[in-house]
């Protein structure tokens, strides 16, 4: 398994840990989020929502084939969007508060402000009278409210147009939703009516006035022609059909001409070997058959000349015969070009002839021409009045017809029927969402309390965070009826606690088997590490196993170790020793473990000055020949400087406690820092009062995630 697997791995059962530490805390929350879910739905006020459908119909009814003044509406998603902006449009909404009576409705009817209702409140407003609000303001507020209630949407992918109104009162909601789309649909007729009657008021003005034209017109034409004595057969006089049509046979001249041109064009310039692959030279018959012909002959002199020789007269007599074949050929090839030539001549001669007869004619309708432009322009300018006119008069008409055939463009699916049940509150989506939201709220929740959870959960965590070596944990103790906690090593020797202060004296001492530490202090980062109560452990502990031991007692301001272990307080202290009041053998006393005590009193002023003498350091030579172990117990480190004093001039190694899932993080680096820049020699650090049964819920992997599994080992 490679290192990336690994990482998820250990993501996926970091994540399972969590949610097996914190599932009752987001179980909690979530029952509370269902709960306030579930209240919500008994106290908020059902609200009913009716619902319509209207299609913009794409299928057009035709009675007859005339052409809408307004023409019908494509289903283009940009025409259903305008058709959406209608139906919520003003002219519609205001149509439907006047027809259902909406300004007199108590639920919809304007209601004073929120500064007029403060004021008349505590009696500043008086003088403010609430009808000197427009009817127009008070008209846009119910207008408002009801543009609110309704939602008009379209699926993009059709031609209808969904319709939803909300309303506390079912009858109501169904009412003002039919209403919407009735106003929408009849502002439709309205729109085509009034555009239709407004385009044929102005085509009765613009026909009156075509009408007189016409008539002007038509009688110009007539004056023109009586003035100019013009006889014309149809649109043309005699001379001008003449000329028509020798303009025609000119027309076919030139195009014969052109074909002659191109035909010599094409052979003029060629080599005789050209002019045999020509086109109208290999479109001759003759030509076509005389190769035939050649190739033959061809053929027979091959023959020849292979059965022969090159000099048989035979061969003579063949050449001959294929040199009159060929001169035969040129002779038609020749007569093939001459032909074209002349034909090119002729079409030419044509051409000029038609040329000169229409000059002659041209010259002849000269001044008829010029009059009959003039007829032409005015006849043109009369029939273009006439056809004009009698668009206008068939449109009026068709306009007529069309005022009493309007049809909307939309039309009603079904009318909406009056809900039967109330779309809000939604209890199953209430819940749902409930249970979704205290799901995701419990869960951050629990991870804002694991991130502000600031102390450590294993011994690892520590060495990974500091690189300091972990010497083990200590389980939490607890007292049982009879029994006093600091006795519990003694009445409860192979139990659980026991056996884990057992392992750190074991790991303290083979960290260094050949000089293993003899003088070691205790001490720890703030009060209530539980500390002292693992220094007496520990003492207890080494003097039930047989070897000699004495716990010294270096906390002077807050001595504790004569309430614990049951000691004389009246004998002799250790500030008494170092300041040589009291002999050393005065100030030991023996506990009922085995071990030997130095308690101390917080009667002393000057505490740092007795543990960094050089008194301090002669005892502690003096014990340390005498004692197996001598085990120093002093304040904590943060706020203090008498352990570090203790550190530096009598300790041999230093042990390090650290309360489980209490001390937060940033003051233990502080000490630590603190402690290795005074070359302070550490043992390790111990974990103390672990609750073993949270511990497993962390999975850390520490020794104490074990102690479960080992029970029946233990006697607890």
């Amino acid at each position: 398994m490679n290192q990336e697997s690994l990482l998820i791995t250990d993501d996926l059962r970091d994540l399972w840990l969590f949610l097996r530490r914190k599932w009752k805390l987001m179980l909690q929350i979530t029952l509370w989020c269902v709960f306030l879910a579930l209240l919500l739905v008994l106290i908020l006020p059902p609200r009913y929502r009716a619902e319509m459908l209207i299609i913009v119909d794409p299928r057009k009814t035709h009675v007859t084939n005339i052409e809408d003044v307004i023409s019908d509406l494509p289903p283009t998603s940009d025409v259903i969007r305008s058709e959406m902006d209608i139906i919520q449009s003003r002219a519609v909404i205001d149509r439907v508060i006047a027809k259902l009576g909406l300004m007199e409705d108590l639920d919809y009817a304007p209601r004073p402000s929120l500064v007029r209702s403060a004021l008349a409140f505590i009696g500043l407003d008086s003088d403010v009278d609430e009808s000197a609000r427009t009817v127009e303001e008070k008209l846009s507020e119910v207008a408002e409210a009801v543009k609110k209630r309704l939602s008009v949407d379209n699926d993009g992918r059709s031609v209808s147009i969904e319709l939803k109104y909300r309303d506390g009162d079912p009858e109501r909601a169904a009412r003002i939703v039919n209403a919407i789309a009735n106003e929408y649909l009849a502002s439709q007729l309205d729109i085509k009516y009034n555009e239709a009657q407004r385009v044929n008021a102005w085509l009765e003005k613009r026909l009156e006035a075509l009408r007189d034209e016409v008539r002007a017109r038509e009688k110009a034409v007539e004056d023109f022609k009586e003035a100019n004595n013009l006889i014309s057969s149809g649109d043309e006089t005699v001379v001008q059909q003449q000329l028509t049509e020798l303009n025609k046979k000119l027309s076919e001249a030139r195009a014969e001409r052109f074909q002659a041109e191109a035909r010599l064009s094409s052979i003029q310039g060629l080599a005789r070997a050209e002019l045999e692959t020509s086109a109208e030279v290999i479109a001759s018959p003759l030509i076509q058959k005389l190769k035939e012909q050649e190739a033959e002959v061809r053929r027979k002199e091959a023959e020849l000349e292979n059965r022969y020789g090159n000099l048989h007269p035979t061969i003579k007599n063949v050449r001959n015969e294929l040199a009159g074949i060929r001169g035969k050929i040129n002779e038609e090839i020749k007569k093939i070009v001459d032909g074209v030539k002349n034909s090119f001549e002729v079409a030419d001669r044509k051409v000029a002839s038609l040329e000169k007869e229409i000059k002659e004619l041209e010259g002849k309708t000269g001044e008829g021409n010029q009059a009959m432009v003039t007829l032409r322009q005015l006849s043109r300018e009369a029939a273009a009045s006439r056809s004009l006119y009698e668009g206008f008069l068939e449109r009026s008409k068709q306009i007529t017809e069309q005022m009493s055939m309007q049809k909307q463009d939309a039309r009603i699916v079904a009318p909406a029927a009056v809900p039967l049940k109330p779309y809000f509150p939604n209890a199953l989506l209430f819940l749902a969402a409930g249970a979704a939201l205290g799901a995701v709220a419990g869960f951050i929740i629990s991870m804002l309390l694991e991130y502000m959870d600031r102390g450590f959960r294993s011994v690892r965590e520590i060495e990974a965070m500091f690189d300091v070596t972990g010497i083990g944990l200590t389980p939490l103790a607890e007292s049982s009826p009879g029994m006093l906690l600091p006795d519990y090593v003694m009445q409860k020797p192979l139990s659980t606690y026991a056996e884990a202060v057992r392992s750190i004296r074991a790991a303290i001492h083979f960290a260094d088997v050949d000089s293993p530490p003899k003088v070691i202090m205790v001490t720890s980062a703030l009060p209530g590490e539980g500390k002292s109560f693992f220094s007496a452990s520990l003492a207890r502990i080494l003097a039930m196993s047989g070897s000699r031991v004495v716990l010294i007692e270096a906390d002077m301001r807050r001595p504790v170790m004569a309430d614990m272990l049951k000691l004389d307080k009246k004998k002799p202290d250790l500030a008494m020793v170092l300041a040589h009041t009291a002999k050393l053998e005065e100030a030991v006393q023996r506990d009922k473990s085995g071990a030997d005590v130095i308690i101390s009193r917080d009667n002393n002023p000057h505490p740092q000055d007795l543990l960094g003498s050089r008194q301090m350091h002669l005892l502690v030579e003096i014990l340390r020949l005498k004692y197996d172990m001598v085990i120093i117990d002093t304040p904590p480190v943060m706020a203090l400087s008498d352990a570090t004093i203790v550190a530096a001039n009598a300790a041999d190694a230093t042990i390090f406690t650290v309360r489980w899932a209490s001390t937060p993080r940033e003051v233990v680096g502080e000490c630590l820092s603190k402690l290795k820049s005074l070359n302070v020699k550490l043992a390790g650090v111990v974990l103390t009062q672990v609750d073993l049964d949270k511990q497993k819920d962390y999975g850390h992997g520490d020794v104490g995630s074990y102690y479960g599994l080992y029970k029946q080992y233990f006697k607890n």
